[in-house]
């Protein structure tokens, strides 16, 4: 039952992306770009909201969850680009992806909450985002896409959700400062994720992350069952999130996430190639 449900959600997100991929085209001086206050934004064919770009000088951001009667879903290409304004950033749980490139190179963003509704962060999001030092990733995220805090300078540590099956390549480039990578799922596809020399990761005995810790020569330590976001080797019962079953396997549903990973894989591969055309 619980494969069957996981198909079906697989098949929903597939159709979310291919309406994002149907509309993105249009966000660029067409007429289909609506404004709402300080934001712009497009209908995507199931009916909800993309931003397209924020017009804003806001500080502390809680973007809407609705514009205009529409339920904002999706982040878009570039939405946030350069907003040096921010400081910090909070997503209404209502959005289920990231797109491409949708929050980067906002100099001053140092604080970032994703709610547990994000599946998708596409590549390069938060990628030159200096002054990140805090990242809140929800239990919901599956796939973390090449370069996604490449260049985070600041950023020193950051706790990676037990639902997450696939970090892409290049994830943490340029992070100097990054010392802990806690990565809660024992089956992970990990890329090279370019951590530096000095950094400790921690995850659980046996796991995909200590495969990649001792290929790559890098530190490893084992947590705790419990994981506490403060300190990855506190004991914290009350982490519903980070529970494994008494024989030490992870719970089936993230288990069986391997697959939908790669399906969207290939549908967040076609988006980036849309977006770059456009740029161009």
């Amino acid at each position: 039952m619980k494969k069957i449900i996981g198909i079906v959600l697989s098949a929903a997100i597939l159709l979310r992306i291919a309406a994002a991929f149907d509309v993105s085209a249009l966000a660029d001086g067409s007429s289909d770009v609506k404004a709402c206050g300080e934001y712009e934004y497009i209908i995507l064919n199931d009916g909800t909201a993309e931003i397209s770009k924020y017009n804003g000088r806001a500080k502390e951001l809680v973007i809407p969850s609705s514009l205009d009667g529409y339920t904002v879903t999706s982040i878009g290409h570039r939405a946030f680009f350069h907003c040096d304004s921010l400081t910090s950033i909070t997503i209404p749980d209502s959005v289920t992806i990231i797109s491409f490139k949708g929050i980067e190179y906002c100099a001053n963003l140092a604080n970032v909450t994703i709610p547990d509704s994000v599946k998708i962060i596409s590549d390069y999001n938060f990628g030159g985002c200096e002054s990140l030092t805090n990242v809140d990733l929800g239990n919901g995220v599956t796939c973390l896409y090449s370069g996604v805090f490449h260049h985070c300078v600041n950023l020193k540590s950051i706790i990676i959700p037990e639902s997450v099956t696939m970090i892409g390549k290049n994830s943490f480039e340029g992070c100097n400062s990054l010392n802990s990578i806690t990565i809660l799922s024992r089956d992970c596809d990990i890329s090279y994720i370019s951590i530096p020399d000095t950094a400790t990761i921690y995850g659980r005995k046996g796991s995909a992350a200590e495969e990649y810790a001792n290929r790559e020569k890098i530190n490893f330590k084992v947590f705790e069952e419990s994981v506490n976001s403060e300190n990855p080797n506190a004991n914290e019962d009350t982490n519903k999130q980070n529970s494994v079953n008494t024989d030490g396997e992870p719970p089936s549903e993230v288990a069986n996430t391997d697959s939908v990973c790669a399906l969207l894989t290939a549908a967040v591969v076609g988006l980036a190639l849309l977006a770059v055309k456009k740029e161009k």
